[in-house]
């Protein structure tokens, strides 16, 4: 994440259009892929003492209509969502989706370990056109930056609790989903 937190800058409206409609398609599908990985932890019978697949359910409920906080700025920019992911988009939901069905489908928490902690290290003016701050189409990443603190404190909990087995495997989730996020990131305004 370092290399995006030194290439912070603020965007143009049309940058910022492009980001919000990618992460218009990335928040519309995190839900149901947490989901997915809860249902493949249980569906898998894993017994390691952790709550995991209900910390995977309580997330994905929290994840719920952030969307739609996307949506409503775009619109208040006169523009939507509509159109195609971009491929930095498609491949980060890829491969979230594969990691959900696998045999280590709490590997998702890789990417909500990166993003919830990075969100509340933002300032909004830092990034958003002042255009877009005039006209409150600012939610999606304001409401973020409030609510991912009190995320980042639960998966950061959350991954403390897990098995010597899954410690040794989460920091390849990590480094795989910092690499796509990176890449999802700065493809989000191109």
């Amino acid at each position: 994440m370092e290399r995006i937190v030194q290439q912070i800058r603020r965007l143009t409206i049309d940058e910022y259009i492009k980001y919000l409609t990618q992460q218009y398609h990335f928040a519309l599908h995190i839900e149901s892929i947490m989901r997915l990985a809860a249902e493949t932890y249980i569906k898998n019978q894993y017994t390691f003492g952790e709550d995991i697949p209900n910390f995977l359910m309580h997330h994905a409920q929290d994840e719920a209509g952030h969307h739609i906080w996307a949506y409503n700025d775009l619109n208040k920019l006169g523009a939507t969502p509509i159109g195609p992911y971009n491929l930095a988009t498609s491949e980060l939901l890829d491969k979230l989706i594969i990691v959900a069905q696998g045999s280590f489908p709490w590997g998702v928490l890789g990417l909500s370990e990166i993003v919830e902690n990075f969100a509340p290290t933002i300032e909004i003016e830092d990034i958003v056109p002042q255009e877009a701050i005039d006209i409150n189409a600012d939610t999606f990443i304001r409401r973020h930056i409030k609510v991912d603190v009190r995320h980042a404190k639960e998966i950061n909990d959350c991954i403390k609790t897990f098995s010597e087995g899954k410690k040794m495997h989460f920091p390849y989730y990590r480094q795989i989903f910092t690499q796509l996020y990176q890449t999802f990131l700065e493809n989000s305004i191109q």
